[in-house]
């Protein structure tokens, strides 16, 4: 095993990384870990710099940023590696010292996770895990920074590494492990809508969101432009500064279509409801109805509530029946 870079970023999980950090710096024939540090509240740096003394740990904090983007972070870290293949991590995500031995990485393929195969809900987080050789992270431009919540990114990756004729193969998931933990999305505010809905309805509707937008107006060319920064040296790690970070951000008439699409889809699948039911509701209807079915708490305005009553009637004269988790919303004529 030589030259290999971890790469890892973070906004305000850094205890979940010094665990994680904990099982990386062990493997001692791990060539660098880059972290990149998201303007987190406490500075990364001086929270890890014991744990990584006499280890070869390259911290790389960015300030002036206020919400969390995935796709610009880990770039950063990319571009900041200088080891010939790159395992990308998320900061919660715990190591074995045995991984490198059950994952060869021959030239043409890459490994990743896969949610799909996943024998649990933690094990749906280990998606985000790539291993590659860095030229091929390179021949694609890395992750598309037009991606600016949850959602997308590492399958909008993975499709553009393939489509260059590599091999994907997936990762052995007993090898790695997710440290679970809740409010996922609560560091971006695109989706303040739905702020008290479980993370895996948000999730979802982010992961459908991206989706759209990559594939009508937003898709990442090998001669993409990507933020730049300013970096300075400070005692033990660097610091930058964006230039242009809004060179990658999408229109905000994009990102408003896009969402009120992806929840027109999300509803469409219910069972009991279908596109034409819902056709005539607003945009700031749709957003309550995903509410209204996934949040236990929201009731809604008096409007809201004649237009669901209008639903009602639509899907059945008498009731209907609404699944809201494992519960039964029962309406009445």
């Amino acid at each position: 095993m030589n030259n290999i870079s971890v790469v890892t970023a973070c906004m305000n999980r850094n205890d979940n990384l010094k665990k994680a950090l904990e099982s990386w710096v062990s493997i001692s024939s791990l060539y660098e870990i880059i972290i990149v540090d998201w303007n987190s509240d406490i500075n990364v740096y001086e929270d890890i710099k014991e744990l990584i003394k006499g280890h070869n740990v390259k911290v790389f904090r960015v300030t002036g940023v206020k919400e969390w983007v995935l796709t610009t972070a880990f770039n950063l870290g990319f571009q900041k590696a200088t080891g010939e293949s790159v395992l990308k991590l998320d900061a919660d995500i715990i190591l074995q010292n045995s991984f490198f031995q059950h994952h060869t990485l021959l030239d043409g393929i890459f490994f990743s996770g896969n949610g799909k195969s996943a024998d649990d809900d933690n094990q749906r987080y280990l998606n985000g895990i790539f291993y590659s050789k860095k030229t091929d992270i390179e021949l694609v431009n890395g992750y598309n920074e037009y991606i600016r919540i949850y959602g997308y990114d590492d399958d909008d990756l993975y499709k553009r590494l393939i489509h260059q004729g590599l091999i994907k193969k997936e990762i052995n998931k007993n090898l790695v492990y997710h440290i679970p933990h809740e409010k996922r999305h609560h560091l971006q505010s695109q989706f303040i809508e739905l702020i008290d809905i479980p993370d895996r309805k948000v999730s979802w509707i982010k992961n459908l969101t991206n989706q759209y937008l990559v594939d009508n107006y937003y898709r990442w060319e090998k001669d993409s432009k990507k933020v730049t920064y300013q970096e300075s040296e400070k005692d033990g790690y660097f610091e930058l500064s964006p230039i242009d970070f809004e060179i990658s951000a999408p229109d905000e008439c994009h990102v408003k279509e896009a969402k009120e699409v992806a929840l027109r889809m999300a509803l469409s699948g219910n069972e009991n409801l279908n596109e034409n039911l819902i056709a005539d509701f607003s945009s700031e209807d749709i957003f309550n109805l995903y509410k209204f079915l996934y949040n236990d708490d929201f009731i809604g305005d008096v409007s809201f509530i004649k237009q669901l009553r209008s639903l009602f009637r639509k899907i059945n004269n008498r009731r209907v029946y609404l699944w809201k988790e494992n519960k039964v919303l029962k309406e009445e004529k």
